[in-house]
C-alpha cells in the first residue's frame, strides 16, 4: 500500500538514491529545499517512492521498481 509520508520523514527515502546521477529537484524535495511530496510503498523500510515536485508539477519514481 502506498502512503503519504510528513516532511519530518523525507530523510527515509535517501537510501533509495542510487550512486547513479539522481535530478537535483528530487534532493532538493527531500532536503525540504523545494515543496513536495513523497509517497512509499512502506514507511518502515521504503523500497520504492514516488515524488510530487510542486514545483515542476510532476512526479519523480526512485528506488525498485519491482517492489
Amino acid at each position: 500500500m502506498i502512503k503519504e509520508i510528513r516532511k519530518s520523514e523525507f530523510e527515509i527515502i535517501i537510501p533509495l538514491l542510487s550512486k547513479k546521477k539522481v535530478n537535483l529537484e528530487v534532493k532538493s524535495i527531500i532536503k525540504s529545499i523545494n515543496p513536495g511530496r513523497i509517497f512509499v510503498d512502506s514507511v518502515d523500510q521504503p523500497k520504492s517512492a514516488m515524488i510530487w515536485s510542486d514545483g515542476q508539477k510532476g512526479f519523480y519514481f526512485i528506488g525498485d521498481e519491482r517492489g
